[in-house]
């Protein structure tokens, strides 16, 4: 839970709190961990896949019909402006200073 809140830039317990809500929607499962039982393995159900899919299209449905008579230079920038958007919170949130440290990579058994 502290990984995925330090990733999503959350307080553990506001992160904890919307995995708590997203299992008992049946969107995810929680497992622990062997041999740290301490840590839990976070892994979207089928049902949450399916949801994230529906969400993603729609989403992408929106757009398009919300930008269908942008001029194409208009749009152009509307995809700089969202790369660069993109690139501060990378490297505030990533990479930068204020990133999160990687964990390092587990060996497996």
């Amino acid at each position: 839970m502290k990984t995925l809140a330090e990733r999503l830039g959350l307080d553990p317990s506001t992160a904890g709190r919307q995995i708590a809500a997203m299992e008992r929607a049946g969107l995810v499962e929680r497992r622990c961990e062997p041999p740290d039982r301490r840590r839990a393995l976070i892994t979207p159900t089928a049902e949450g896949i399916a949801r994230a899919e529906t969400v993603r299209r729609e989403r992408t449905d929106g757009f398009a019909e919300l930008l269908a008579d942008w001029e194409d230079d208009d749009l152009r920038t509307l995809g700089e402006m969202f790369e660069r958007y993109n690139r501060a919170v990378a490297e505030r949130y990533l990479t930068g200073e204020d990133a999160a440290p990687t964990p390092e990579p587990r060996a497996t058994h």
